[in-house]
């Protein structure tokens, strides 16, 4: 049975350490591009689809208006029934 010094044990532990961290720069790495990638793709949609709102808006107001009160109307209505439902 071999027996290890302690210096041994300590730069094995070290070397797994270091291999550790290497692979968890890997890792960080990976998903900060990743996140990157997502968020450009998102910021990009919610760009096209302001520009796709904005146009329709202009193109028909009418329309617009009616639709906006229409979720307001709603959106009352669905607080005034949460706030009532509290107080029973």
């Amino acid at each position: 049975m071999k027996f290890f010094s302690r210096d041994e044990v300590k730069k094995a532990i070290l070397e797994n350490v270091e291999a550790v961290l290497d692979q968890v720069d890997e890792k960080y790495e990976s998903v900060e591009e990743r996140a990157s990638e997502a968020y450009g793709d998102l910021k990009e949609m919610v760009t096209d689809s302001k520009r796709k709102a904005v146009g329709h808006i202009k193109s028909n107001p009418e329309r617009s208006v009616i639709i906006a009160a229409g979720v307001g109307a709603l959106a009352a209505l669905a607080l005034s029934f949460l706030i009532s439902g509290r107080r029973r």
